[in-house]
């Protein structure tokens, strides 16, 4: 059932992968935005390892941003009295919060465009400049669905990890976004 709130569906049930039978015959059914982390679909960086964080660095510089009702707006909050508006030309169907790297500058907001390309903005310097204007799109990515905040290293070496967003598109490959935006 779906959950309800005003006049607007907020949360809707999710189609999982369905498999029927028929006599000797098996036919799954899968929701094309149903995907499942695989570490080996990452297709433009294969010097590196990836793996799932238990925490990350996502936004710790207590600012906060939703959609407004034309999915056009994207509203920031810094506190009381203190916002600010993002406006694109197209629709925005998910914010995403998330770091590259080791520390808050590396803070990134992205944007999924229901069209499937991406934006982000570099937190870190937003708040710090006052200057929200300047977002930019991630040039050759397309149909992305679905985001993950890793931990990633090169594999070949033992030194440390950093924070990295990989990127999902249909098709279920992966695209790490630090080579794209960088920190």
């Amino acid at each position: 059932m779906d959950k309800i709130f005003g006049d607007e569906t907020l949360v809707k049930n999710v189609d999982v992968p369905n498999t029927l039978k028929d006599s000797n015959k098996e036919t799954t059914e899968v929701n094309k935005y149903n995907f499942f982390y695989d570490a080996s679909k990452v297709k433009n960086n294969d010097s590196n390892t990836y793996g799932l964080p238990i925490t990350n660095n996502s936004s710790s510089l207590k600012v906060s941003y939703g959609i407004g009702e034309d999915n056009k707006v994207v509203y920031v909050s810094m506190g009381l009295n203190n916002s600010k508006e993002i406006v694109f030309d197209k629709e925005v169907s998910e914010i995403y919060l998330s770091g590259i790297g080791l520390d808050v500058s590396g803070n990134k907001v992205i944007f999924l465009m229901k069209d499937g390309t991406v934006y982000y903005l570099n937190e870190y310097e937003a708040v710090n400049s006052g200057n929200y204007n300047n977002v930019s799109k991630i040039d050759n990515l397309e149909n992305v669905v679905k985001f993950y905040t890793t931990t990633t290293r090169r594999k070949d070496s033992n030194l440390g990890s950093y924070y990295t967003i990989l990127a999902q598109t249909s098709d279920g490959n992966l695209y790490d976004l630090n080579p794209m935006i960088g920190n």
